[in-house]
């Protein structure tokens, strides 16, 4: 099954095809990125994160490219690489905050 598409444009006009969707599988690959390095304990009788670093939320962003980014101004292979290297940082921000609503839980409402 082919997944739908949606084509957006950065800041400084590069083209960006998005998956308009994550699966489940995705979606714990990118929570792994993040929570694979954690410890959960308790301190002072409260859940708490230990060993968190800034180097989980870059694995995170890299894993939403790789999963969820079809092309960047139709270069399709080595995205996290071509973002990285080619594009100014606003335009990452702005992917990254794209691909961010792309993978935020959506509450779900009883009918």
């Amino acid at each position: 099954m082919e997944r739908e598409i949606k084509e957006v444009n950065t800041p400084n006009g590069y083209k960006v095809v998005l998956k308009t969707f994550a699966t489940a599988r995705e979606i714990q690959a990118i929570e792994g990125k993040l929570f694979g390095s954690v410890k959960m304990g308790i301190e002072k009788g409260e859940p708490a994160m230990q060993g968190f670093t800034p180097l989980a939320q870059q694995g995170v962003e890299h894993e939403m490219i790789k999963l969820l980014v079809v092309s960047i101004n139709d270069v399709k292979e080595g995205l996290v690489d071509y973002a990285l290297d080619n594009i100014k940082a606003e335009d990452y921000d702005f992917i990254i905050a794209e691909l961010n609503e792309i993978t935020k839980k959506k509450s779900m409402k009883k009918a």
